[in-house]
């Protein structure tokens, strides 16, 4: 009986160890990229494809409006013997132009297309909004993951200050990235700086 009361005392505080080692854990670049990647999705996602939905439709209006039905059957029925394209060039005048890929219908490869100012105005809005939502993704990111890395620095302080990165420091894929490699790589990025420093001083 002695023995298992000594068993379980060692489990529990072993646990406890274990957690108390995992929250005072510095946090990596590696795991906070990672953790502001997550975030950036949740906080921006949404938006980005509600954008993208609506540049999308009117992509399919303007190619409905200027490309004639029977080229735009050319794909479904001479599919295997032409040539599928996944841009759109369009244009008002010499002047202003625009390229849109990844489009969401398929076309075949076509020439530049004159559309109205009003459409062409239009669509370059849906698309300015869209690229402007993702730059904003992007930057969000970044600043996260400086944060977390930078002024958070371990999980304890994560859990106080901003708890809803918490799950995503701790996930498999940010836990992956080890101290160690990470150390290894800035000293070798250290070393790189100071060489630079070397050579602009036997140069002078």
């Amino acid at each position: 009986m002695q023995l298992i009361a000594v068993t379980e005392w060692f489990c529990r505080n072993l646990k406890k160890l274990i957690i108390k080692i995992t929250v005072m854990r510095k946090i990596t670049f590696g795991m906070s990229d990672v953790a502001a990647r997550e975030l950036a999705k949740i906080a921006f996602d949404k938006e980005i494809q509600k954008a993208k939905g609506e540049l999308d439709e009117e992509l399919v209006h303007i190619i409905r409006k200027y490309v004639p039905e029977p080229v735009l059957r050319v794909m479904d029925e001479y599919g295997d013997i032409v040539s599928e394209d996944d841009s759109l060039n369009i244009a008002i005048d010499d002047i202003k132009s625009a390229c849109f890929h990844n489009l969401p219908v398929k076309i075949p490869r076509l020439k530049e297309i004159m559309v109205d100012k009003d459409d062409f105005e239009k669509v370059m809005s849906l698309n300015l909004n869209w690229q402007s939502l993702r730059d904003k993704q992007k930057k969000y990111k970044n600043e996260v993951s400086n944060i977390l890395c930078l002024e958070v620095r371990n999980i304890e302080n994560c859990e106080k200050v901003f708890p809803e990165a918490v799950p995503y420091l701790l996930s498999p894929e940010a836990l992956s990235y080890q101290r160690s490699s990470e150390s290894d790589e800035s000293l070798l990025n250290l070393s790189k700086i100071r060489s630079m420093l070397c050579q602009q001083g036997g140069d002078s």
